[in-house]
Formats: structure tokens, C-alpha cells, sequence
């Protein structure tokens, strides 16, 4: 957070006249930081306890901030798919995808204002994972509410950021993509687009390799039934050797029979916090450099697993969020020192014009410049750390699920049973959050 640039400096300026005006700037951007991060504290306190509405309440803050804008709604949307209320979490969801637009910066003046001022005097841009996170849980959001031609054209603009910002193999910087990519084919799939579903579960078996984690159970099956289904036998044969898959049911069937989703929100995404150091540049002088830090936050649960109808299913991680933004962070680095510096220099030849003028009043000027200097600490908190995800495809009807989730070891921290009605070519999606002691 940082506050909007004050004017320039020129000629001899009367001490009494410019103390009031900085001084209060400068009170005026600590107390909105500190709330803000106070606020956000709240927020996630009552996430854990399970009182969305008190948490939906601390939120409403940020809502009248030009800056925060699509902040407060990707967060409002996120704690209102917590609390059930899903149209609630498509409008929210919505807006935060027109404040944000495309992948890329919001507009020149602002993000020059990050040079010049301080990091967080432009717009909240999110960064590309949580750009695809946002189109991703919109996706699920359709889904569960059985729209699934919305999702399918969720899937669409998901590819289309993604092939925007990488024309030649659509793919993220720093994560994001595999999970996108994985939700992208279970709509296309629901949707009965074969080719589509297909191409988005090889990008994301591609994406899943680079980040060299283990590739999900059901985009295996997934790849082996469709390549088959499509009768790319070299292809499925490839990947039934690779996973190790003897057998498989045929995607003939998948019409008769309803598709399954659970989806597991583990641990609060992580925080960025602000790291400062301040150095003595000269006998009078001091520079401060202040650089976001990244603090992960999962949670207990290692696993789950889902059985309903004689059948039991794994729900694998499909994606780390705090991976993700630890590869965003290193890449941005470089950029955050080289403003940092830039801005220190420019600060000292003002502090040491003013000086000239009147020492008492280059002395403020330079405490000004500390506190102006501060890291951008904005993210999208209410994401979770980790997601899980497992797939049955079950015979339509009444049916019981049951859920377990897993700690260390395999040991099973809780069980839950839930009723649902399935219909034939239709999607269930069933949603839990697991917050250590609250999950819903």
C-alpha cells in the first residue's frame, strides 16, 4: 500500500507551511494500511470460525476504494462461495473480471505511479495465477449451479487469456494453468466436447510436468479414456503405459451416467508481509527499501477420499496456490529492487535540494521519504493454500457419498456423508472448505 503522490518540490517552501500537508498524508496512508491489513485479519478469523457473514461484513471496507476495487471482489466472491450462496459468488466473481479485464496492465499512468510513489499506487492488478484462479472458480461456480454452457464458456476465455499472453503454447509463467486447464476439460467434457476436452487435458498433463508434480489420478483417466474415445490409439497407449492404467470404462457410457466433483479448499492462500530495512546513505541521510515476503499457510489435510456406490475415488492436490505465487514473487524480485532503488535515488537528490534551503525542512522531507517507501502487500488472501479434487462417474439416482479427510500418514481426520440426487449427463459438484477446525 502506498499513498498518491504528492507535488514536486521547487524553490524555498516555508517549513510550517508543508509539515501539515505531509505529515498528514503520510498519517492518512498508515492508518489505511494498517486497517486494511487489520480488516483482512478479521476477515479471515471469521472465516475460520465459520461466520461468513461477519467475515463478508469486514470486507465492506474495501469496497468504496477506487484501488481496491477488484480486490474486494474476488475476495466477496470467494467468502460468498464459502457460505453457499453462489449467484452471489457469479456476480462478485463477475466484476472482479470486468475491474480486471485482460492479463495485463490496467494503464500506463498508474503503473508508472509505482516508480515514482510507491509500490501499491496503482490499481490492484492481479497477478496471472490469480487471473486464472478467478476464471477457475467461476468455472465451478457454473458448474455446481448446473449452468454448463456458462462453464463451457469460462473454459473458452481461459484458453483465450491464456493463448493471449502466450500465443505459441498458452501457458502460465508461474502456475495456475494446470488446474485451470484441468477444470476447463471436466466442462468441455460435460458439454460432450470431445476435441476441446481433449486439448485442454494435455495442456494441462503438460503444465502439471512443469511444475513437476505428480499428474492427478483423474487426468489420467481422463487422458487415457478420451484418447480411446477418439481413437488416438498411439496416444492412449502412451499414456496407459506411463500411468500404468490396465483398463479403463469407455466414454461411450459417460452419457448414461452422471459426473461427480468434489472439491476441497485446504488452508487460507498465502499472505504477502512487508520486509524493510533502513540504511544510513550519508551522515544526515537514511534510505529505506521495503520488499514483500510471501508467508504460506496451509493447513492439516494431507488428502481425502470420496466412496459412493461401491466405488472409492482420491481426491488429489490439482494445485498449490502458495507455489504458485512463490514463483510469482522470484520473477517479480528483480523489477520490485530496481523501482526500490530508483526511487530512493530520486528521493535523495530532492531531500538534498531542499536542504540547501533549510536543513530542518530537508530533514523532513527525508523522514517523509521513509515512510512513503512501502511494498505492495495486496493479494487475493481468500484463496486457499491448497485445492483437492476427486471424480466419480455414478449410475443416476439417490445417491450417498461418503468423505473422509486425511491427515499425516493417512490418518482420517474427520468423515461427513452427504445425499445427493444425480442425473444422467449431468454434474454434481460437491464443495467442502478446510480450514483445520471448519470445514463446510
Amino acid at each position: 500500500m502506498g499513498p498518491v503522490a504528492a507535488g514536486g518540490i521547487h524553490g524555498a517552501v516555508p517549513a510550517g507551511w508543508l509539515r501539515v500537508p505531509v505529515c498528514l498524508l503520510l498519517a492518512l496512508s498508515l492508518v489505511a494500511c494498517a486497517g486494511m491489513g487489520r480488516d483482512f485479519q478479521r476477515v479471515e478469523s471469521e472465516l475460520v470460525r465459520g461466520d461468513t457473514d461477519a467475515a463478508l461484513a469486514y470486507l465492506e471496507p474495501l469496497a468504496g476504494s477506487r484501488l481496491n476495487r477488484a480486490l474486494y471482489d474476488m475476495n466477496r466472491g470467494m467468502v460468498l462461495r464459502h457460505a453457499g450462496d453462489l449467484d452471489g459468488s457469479v456476480a462478485a466473481f463477475e466484476r472482479a473480471k470486468r475491474e480486471t479485464g485482460r492479463l495485463e496492465a490496467i494503464s500506463v499512468s498508474e503503473t508508472l505511479a509505482t516508480w515514482a510513489v510507491a509500490e501499491g499506487a496503482d490499481s490492484y492488478q492481479p497477478p496471472t495465477h490469480e487471473h486464472l484462479l478467478l476464471h477457475a472458480f467461476q468455472l465451478l461456480n457454473f458448474l455446481e449451479l448446473g449452468d454448463l454452457e456458462a462453464a463451457r464458456v469460462e473454459a473458452l476465455q481461459i484458453d483465450l487469456g491464456l493463448r493471449r499472453i502466450d500465443p505459441a503454447e498458452g501457458r502460465a509463467p508461474d502456475g495456475g494453468d494446470a488446474f485451470a486447464r484441468h477444470v476447463s476439460g471436466l466442462a468441455f467434457e460435460a458439454n460432450g466436447d470431445w476435441s476441446d476436452a481433449m486439448i485442454a487435458y494435455r495442456r494441462a498433463y503438460q503444465a502439471y510436468r512443469r511444475q513437476d508434480v505428480a499428474i492427478p489420478a483423474d487426468l489420467q483417466r481422463s487422458l487415457v479414456r478420451l484418447a480411446d474415445h477418439l481413437e488416438l490409439v498411439e496416444e492412449r497407449d502412451g499414456y496407459a503405459e506411463a500411468f500404468d492404467i490396465s483398463g479403463w470404462e469407455p466414454m461411450a457410457r459417460n452419457r448414461d451416467r452422471a459426473m461427480v466433483l468434489w472439491v476441497v479448499q485446504a488452508g487460507l492462500g498465502p499472505r504477502l508481509e512487508e520486509r524493510t530495512m533502513v540504511v544510513q546513505a550519508a551522515a544526515d541521510q537514511f534510505v529505506r527499501v521495503s520488499l514483500p515476503a510471501l508467508r504460506p499457510r496451509p493447513s492439516s489435510l494431507r488428502g481425502a477420499r470420496i466412496t459412493a456406490n461401491g466405488t472409492l475415488a482420491n481426491a488429489d492436490p490439482t494445485e498449490s496456490v502458495s507455489g504458485a505465487a512463490d514463483r510469482w514473487l522470484e520473477r517479480q524480485m528483480p523489477g520490485l529492487i530496481a523501482r526500490s532503488v530508483s526511487r530512493n535515488v530520486a528521493r535523495y537528490a530532492v531531500t538534498e535540494r531542499v536542504r540547501e534551503e533549510s536543513p530542518a525542512l530537508g530533514l523532513l522531507v527525508n523522514v517523509a521519504g521513509l515512510f512513503l517507501e512501502q511494498s505492495d502487500t495486496r493479494n487475493w488472501r481468500t484463496l486457499p493454500d491448497s485445492i483437492y479434487l476427486a471424480r466419480l462417474d455414478l449410475p443416476p439416482g439417490e445417491r450417498r457419498l461418503q468423505l473422509e479427510y486425511l491427515g499425516g500418514n493417512a490418518s482420517v481426520l474427520a468423515t461427513e456423508e452427504r445425499s445427493a440426487t444425480l442425473a444422467a449427463g449431468g454434474v454434481t459438484v460437491l464443495r467442502s472448505v478446510w480450514l483445520d477446525a471448519v470445514r463446510r
